[in-house]
């Protein structure tokens, strides 16, 4: 799963050193186990459009500043006065514009919609992932238990030493859920790092309901099909009483 971490979703989410202040010596977080660490996307909205991110990854020559937009983003809104590049489409659809840069400390210029913004590239901290085995996930309200008791599994089973949860709660709640899987990953063998990431502005499309309402998974099961009442009464015969699933 390490093959995620090198495709344009975790490029989207590459981990910034923290212009927010968050560090794992600040008093507001002090932490049981320093295997988790917060971070925050750089998302913000310019004219009107959402930028999820800019990040400064350093090239044989120079350095590329990427710039990660959401998906709703109109391609030919966005421009460049300083380069010769145009965005393009990822295959999930978001934008992403790339633009060469010669040193860390130039800013991102860019126009939208006729209006001009000045940019500062964060530059990634992949390091924190050198030579582990790391799987992204989703956090679309799981507690803190599951969570842990999926990083366990996979430890255990896969040799997984390290995670990246996108966690798509506000940051207020997000924390809370970080604060009690400190207390519980430092109980897992083999997990060296886990890295949630959340951000202020909600990732969602507009317009939609939330991705666990039940109208964005029409064909799975309900609680009281006849298929799932089949299902449980069959489990019942074979394995005994169960709980309601």
């Amino acid at each position: 799963m390490i093959a995620l971490l090198t495709g344009q979703i975790y490029k989207a989410m590459v981990l910034k050193r923290n212009r927010y202040g968050y560090s794992m010596t600040h008093a507001g977080f002090a932490m049981t186990s320093d295997k988790v660490l917060e971070r925050q996307l750089g998302a913000q909205c310019l004219a009107e459009t959402t930028l999820l991110d800019c990040v400064l990854l350093p090239q044989s020559t120079g350095y590329l500043a990427s710039l990660f937009f959401k998906s709703d983003t109109l391609v030919e809104d966005i421009s460049t006065p300083d380069a010769t590049v145009s965005p393009s489409r990822s295959g999930n659809g978001a934008v992403i514009l790339d633009i060469p840069t010669t040193s860390p400390a130039e800013p991102v210029k860019l126009n939208i919609l006729g209006q001009s913004f000045s940019l500062t590239a964060e530059p990634p901290e992949t390091s924190l992932f050198a030579g582990l085995n790391v799987l992204l996930a989703i956090r679309n309200g799981e507690s803190p238990e599951t969570a842990a008791t999926w990083m366990q599994y996979h430890a255990r089973q896969h040799g997984m030493q390290a995670a990246v949860i996108l966690d798509q709660s506000p940051p207020n709640e997000s924390r809370l859920f970080i604060k009690e899987l400190r207390n519980l990953a430092h109980t897992i063998k083999g997990l060296s790092q886990v890295v949630v990431i959340h951000s202020e502005i909600p990732l969602g499309q507009k317009g939609l309901p939330a991705e666990a309402h039940p109208s964005n998974a029409q064909n799975a099961p309900k609680r009281h099909s006849p298929a799932r009442a089949a299902a449980h009464r069959s489990m019942e015969s074979t394995s005994g009483r169960i709980s309601d699933l």
